[in-house]
């Protein structure tokens, strides 16, 4: 994937990273209560949603729209004579088509050697993890817009109180309660 899917990989990773220091703000706003900071994190939702969707949609389109060209078109233009022996040694082939059409030379694959070409083994690895790529992707930019949402909804409701004296309902006094407690405490003070 290094070879065949570098800019997907870039783009994921600035992509990761982007999304972690967000989410690491979010926490910090939530945790200091502190609405400004909460600001900027739902407002750095929409940007990290961009990248999300342009890595999915970077897969899709490589995947979807002339993908046997593309693969043609990387092999011969895009890839170096390392990448494409790095390509050979992985899929134990030679040359895209056969071991005359642009064939990286090494001792396993020259002229006339009995090997496979690598359009088929690497057609395959392409079109699975392109596909992996692009759906998860998809998938996570889904979760994410819930997350812009349920972060837009929430963003207007911390205040100075927010997060504090939330009682679970289980632990809350009422008039039963006060009443048993001031029975208690005057039938211990009468003994």
């Amino acid at each position: 994937m290094i070879i065949a899917d570098s800019d997907i990989l870039i783009v994921t990773t600035v992509s990761a990273v982007f999304l972690v220091s967000t989410s690491l703000l979010g926490i910090a706003g939530v945790f200091m209560n502190l609405r400004p900071l909460l600001a900027i994190y739902t407002f750095l939702l929409w940007p990290n949603l961009m990248v999300i969707l342009s890595v999915a949609y970077t897969a899709y389109k490589r995947l979807t729209l002339n993908f046997e060209r593309k693969l043609n078109f990387a092999w011969n233009h895009l890839y170096t004579l390392q990448g494409k022996r790095t390509v050979q040694d992985s899929f134990g082939c030679c040359g895209f088509y056969n071991t005359v059409y642009e064939a990286a030379p090494t001792k396993r694959c020259y002229a006339r050697a009995p090997v496979p070409g690598c359009r088929n083994a690497l057609y395959d690895f392409e079109y699975r993890n392109l596909t992996i790529v692009w759906k998860v992707a998809f998938l996570l930019a889904g979760l994410h817009i819930v997350n812009v949402i349920v972060s837009l909804l929430c963003s207007n409701h911390v205040t100075k109180s927010f997060g504090k004296g939330l009682m679970p309902p289980k632990y809350r006094l009422n008039a039963e309660d006060l009443k048993a407690e001031a029975q208690r405490g005057l039938g211990a003070g009468v003994k």
